[in-house]
């Protein structure tokens, strides 16, 4: 396979940063994410301006549910390359992911000067991100939280998930894997939520929850939850 080859070809060379690069991404591809993650950090290390290693790792890490991470691996590849549609596209996405709306319009204002060709897609994804900053604000001004929620049936379960968020895993994805909650088929996306009207142990949980961060699992009638809050 790729990645025996290239496990091959770093063993040979080892002073070759690029060998590493291309194992990452065949490491990507095939889901040994962990494994990946090592070798883009050694390669941009050796090659910290590297354009298509920055944008290739910001890819990876949005998979890793690291949005915050991967726009700052975005960023400093439009630095070294301001013409790279692709990465300003990326941009655009992570905002909007982040909930950061006005500046993903800002970004879509820039990628019209850049390809107007695509004006009318760019146009259509304008009007959306539009609609979804007013709906959040809206949310938001009503005091609810957007969030994903996880339900596991078992304390060795929720260890095990615990070990698998630690080591960087999406919450997203283990929620799809192990949650046997009803929304689990959309990531545990449960849309936006008044935590008054949660029972308290949960609204005790989530009310001070930060963008982005997990709560400590929290045991209710036999089941365990755990949310991630979401812009």
């Amino acid at each position: 396979s790729a990645v025996v080859y290239l496990r091959r070809a770093v063993d040979s060379d080892r002073a070759n940063p690029r060998h590493r690069f291309n194992l990452a991404n065949a490491l990507e591809v095939v889901g040994q994410f962990h494994e990946a993650e090592k070798h883009f950090l050694y390669f941009l290390a050796a090659q910290p301006d590297d354009v298509v290693g920055h944008f290739n790792y910001g890819i990876h890490l949005d998979k890793q549910g690291k949005p915050v991470e991967a726009l700052y691996h975005i960023n400093r590849t439009i630095a070294l390359d301001g013409g790279m549609v692709s990465a300003r596209v990326v941009k655009v996405q992570l905002l909007e992911k982040m909930g950061q709306f006005d500046e993903a319009i800002a970004e879509i204002q820039h990628l019209k000067g850049m390809d107007p060709e695509a004006s009318p897609e760019l146009l259509s994804w304008e009007e959306r991100l539009v609609r979804a900053r007013d709906v959040a604000s809206g949310k938001r001004e009503e005091g609810k939280q957007h969030l994903l929620h996880m339900v596991l049936p078992d304390e060795a379960l929720v260890r095990q998930v615990q070990d698998y968020l630690d080591s960087g895993a999406d919450f997203g994805s283990l929620v799809q894997q192990f949650s046997i909650g009803p929304a689990a088929v959309r990531g545990g996306d449960i849309g936006w939520i008044d935590p008054a009207e949660m029972v308290q142990e949960m609204r005790e949980a989530i009310e001070g929850l930060e963008i982005y961060e997990i709560s400590p699992p929290i045991e209710s009638r036999g089941l365990y939850h755990i949310f991630k809050r979401l812009p």
